[in-house]
């Protein structure tokens, strides 16, 4: 099972996500009644319904696409082809996100170690794909500030430790973060070009929001086993719902079930 799937599957998404198309279907309905377009006047009405029920569809496919651009930009920049050729080849939209990627390499000078790698677990049946396991000083002398304070018995951890590291251009970083990358950090190996080797060890996630006004912001994701036990109980919820016919057998069993 993909990390991504699990995340999707996890207790409360559903309500989250039916409230936010049923918003972008009334938006879209308002805004052609603000409009007053002759378009939507002489539509008939399976064709009106139709429109405005994929609205959430086009809103995600969107945003989809704006992240998988940016995304590849930015694989384009570690990889060491020029910002500028790059950012030509971006819309007006996708553009501030790489300025604000460009921004961050300039203040944490993150060194890629590897980009791309897909992970996998045996133990756990998993498997991902990480934007990156870096190298950043300034990230790690920021969280042992943290660590001093939180927990002292614990010794600081060496500057060129490894972190795993997200691109995120949505709206909001969402706290499901720290299962991801929990879940990334305790894969059993890591998929290179020149075949497998063991995943190597990472202290913490580094997630980057980039935003859509060309800044952004780097956040600290917990990726202790408090928070890898939630994925794996997100995991095995995730497979229970995905069997299929079992309460209807049941049910032909025993009949009605409750009142």
């Amino acid at each position: 099972m993909s990390v991504t799937t699990v995340l999707k599957n996890m207790p409360g998404k559903g309500p989250i996500l039916m409230a936010w198309a049923s918003k972008l279907v009334a938006q879209a309905g308002a805004d052609a009644v603000k409009s007053g377009s002759k378009t939507y006047a002489n539509m008939s009405y399976d064709d009106l319904v139709a429109e405005f029920k994929g609205a959430p569809n086009k809103l995600r496919d969107a945003a989809g696409d704006k992240g998988t651009n940016v995304h590849n930009a930015l694989e384009r920049l570690v990889d060491g082809e020029a910002a500028e050729k790059i950012l030509a080849d971006l819309t007006e939209v996708e553009q501030p996100y790489f300025r604000a990627a460009m921004q961050f390499f300039a203040d944490h000078d993150p060194e890629f170690v590897y980009q791309e790698a897909s992970v996998f677990s045996d133990a756990y049946k998993y498997a991902g794909t990480t934007d990156g396991i870096v190298k950043m000083p300034r990230f790690v002398a920021a969280l042992n500030k943290i660590r001093a304070k939180e927990a002292p018995h614990l010794p600081p951890l060496p500057l060129d430790s490894l972190s795993v590291l997200d691109w995120k251009t949505s709206k909001g970083v969402y706290k499901e973060v720290g299962c991801q990358m929990a879940a990334y950090a305790r894969a059993d190996v890591m998929e290179l070009d020149s075949g497998p080797i063991p995943m190597p060890d990472v202290v913490a996630g580094a997630v980057v929001h980039l935003m859509a006004d060309g800044t952004y912001a780097l956040h600290w994701a917990d990726i202790s086993d408090r928070v890898f036990a939630y994925f794996l109980a997100a995991m095995d919820l995730g497979g229970w719902e995905q069997e299929t016919g079992v309460l209807s057998k049941f049910g032909q069993k025993t009949g009605r079930i409750g009142r």
